[in-house]
């Protein structure tokens, strides 16, 4: 993902929002695994009011929460010396 937003209203298989540069994920159940350099942050009360009012546009109840997932940012350089990182994201 370069940007953007994606809502996820279950269960998130394995690599979710690998290698992800920009943009965030909501997931809505489980996440079985985080791709590379993608990490669990806080959800803000404006995001979720964002996402509560477009799902009750629709009529959609939805999950009971939210957990946000970003990029964790140490792919976005390549530095020699992170070598490892980068072998486990090819």
């Amino acid at each position: 993902m370069q940007r953007g937003m994606c809502n996820v209203w279950g269960y998130a298989g394995e690599a979710i929002a690998d290698s992800m540069y920009e943009g965030v994920i909501f997931v809505g159940g489980e996440i079985a695994e985080l791709g590379n350099d993608a990490v669990v942050s806080e959800a803000s009360a404006g995001e979720l009011g964002e996402i509560r009012g477009t799902l009750g546009r629709y009529g959609v109840k939805g999950p009971d929460a939210f957990r946000k997932v970003v990029s964790g940012r140490k792919l976005w350089n390549y530095d020699k010396s992170e070598m490892e990182s980068w072998k486990a994201a090819l």
